[in-house]
């Protein structure tokens, strides 16, 4: 089975709630390749949904590394900037998604909350 396949089902699964089989997975293909962005994105998701912050931030932080172009991974990483109370470290995050892909209205939303709570609502 390749990494892309590897990836792939352990997505299902983290869809599917089976943790333990998406965690093995995943934590295989970055045994395979440490910077694979969608298993870092995979394994945050993951961290975060088993109550592991830390590590979720560390992986969407890793993921964004491996691939500054991710929409999902800017994404996913000012969830959890913002899930924490780094709103500015969030929105500079949440930029860079909408700056990637601006046609995601969740993204604008997402950004709208963010500046609001910041009282920034017309930056927005």
């Amino acid at each position: 089975m390749t990494n892309h396949e590897r990836c792939e089902q352990a997505w299902t699964h983290l869809s599917s709630s089976r943790f333990q089989e998406a965690e093995q997975l995943f934590s295989e293909v970055l045994s395979r390749d440490a910077n694979d962005a969608r298993a870092l994105r995979g394994m945050g998701r993951l961290a975060r949904f088993t109550n592991r912050p830390d590590l979720a931030l560390d992986m969407f932080a890793r993921a964004v590394r491996a691939d500054p172009e991710s929409h999902e991974a800017q994404c996913d990483l000012a969830m959890e900037l913002s899930n924490r109370g780094r709103l500015d470290d969030a929105i500079r995050a949440l930029r860079v998604a909408v700056s990637l892909r601006s046609d995601i209205g969740r993204y604008h939303s997402f950004l709208g909350t963010l500046l609001g709570m910041r009282g920034q609502l017309a930056r927005a």
